[in-house]
């Protein structure tokens, strides 16, 4: 008997040159709501997309994403500017598709539920956290986390 398994299956068009400065995918196991950015998804990064400033080309990327078993998925393409910046978050669900397409990038997910990031179910803090889409997703992600007084000098 084969072993099947389940894993979404994703397909990314970069469609301009310099989009991003960088893509990268992780595979989210947890939350450190003291740091942000990257850094406050605890998991491992997806070989398909290496944390690196190789993407100012236009190309294609596809895969299964069955690298890490983690209960949570983060694509984010990074921009000079973080308003600017794709997330694109969520977790496995058979039969669901998710789509993000702007200008600049086309994302195909199957067999993936979106997590929408939603602010407003963050605790208060610093600029630098508040406005980080990461952080947010964390505190969606992982609702036990308890918020500290540090959050908020």
């Amino acid at each position: 008997m084969a072993l099947t398994i389940k894993a979404p299956t994703i397909k990314v068009t970069v469609k301009q040159e310099r989009a991003f400065r960088f893509l990268w995918l992780k595979y989210v196991r947890g939350f450190n709501p003291m740091v942000h950015c990257a850094r406050c998804l605890n998991g491992n990064y997806s070989k398909l997309f290496p944390y690196s400033s190789s993407y100012v080309q236009p190309q294609t990327i596809e895969g299964v994403l069955d690298e890490s078993d983690a209960p949570w998925i983060y694509l984010c393409g990074v921009t000079k500017k973080w308003e600017w910046n794709v997330h694109v978050a969520g977790q496995y669900e058979a039969g669901t598709i998710t789509n993000y397409s702007d200008e600049r990038i086309d994302v195909e997910i199957k067999d993936f539920r979106q997590l929408p990031i939603d602010a407003s179910k963050t605790p208060e803090a610093a600029k630098e956290f508040a406005t980080c889409r990461n952080w947010q997703f964390g505190w969606l992600a992982f609702p036990e986390t308890r918020p500290t007084v540090r959050l908020f000098e």
